[in-house]
């Protein structure tokens, strides 16, 4: 395939939102997440740029504040397009869209406010 999402709804829906973040149940639906994220890497090899993220972050049961937990995060960026061991400042989910499109050989639309962090 020239493109994989993987969407993992179990950590979210049934992990944060109905056992809370950071809960025993959520770490280990977490640590599924991660294993599935590993087995994707082994997979894939060198051949893909991935990206990992998420939508949103979480506390207790909830997000949607101004709260660092729930503004904050992760995004990881893996393959021969992004340079290993990098960390980013001012990044936001916003630099998705045109990094996804950069890598597929996309031109971003122009109303799109994120950049390419392709090679940052």
């Amino acid at each position: 395939p020239d493109f994989v999402m993987l969407y993992m709804l179990d950590l979210d829906e049934k992990g944060g939102h109905s056992k809370g973040w950071m809960s025993e149940e959520y770490l280990r639906r977490l640590s599924i997440a991660i294993d599935n994220v590993k087995r994707t890497i082994e997979h894939c090899g060198q051949e893909y740029s991935i990206i990992i993220t998420a939508d949103h972050g979480g506390h207790d049961f909830t997000h949607g504040s101004a709260a660092p937990e729930d503004m904050t995060i992760p995004l990881f960026l893996y393959g021969p397009r992004f340079a290993p061991g990098k960390t980013m400042d001012h990044t936001s989910l916003i630099d998705i869209p045109p990094t996804a499109a950069e890598v597929m050989g996309i031109e971003p639309h122009p109303e799109w406010d994120g950049r390419s962090l392709v090679n940052q």
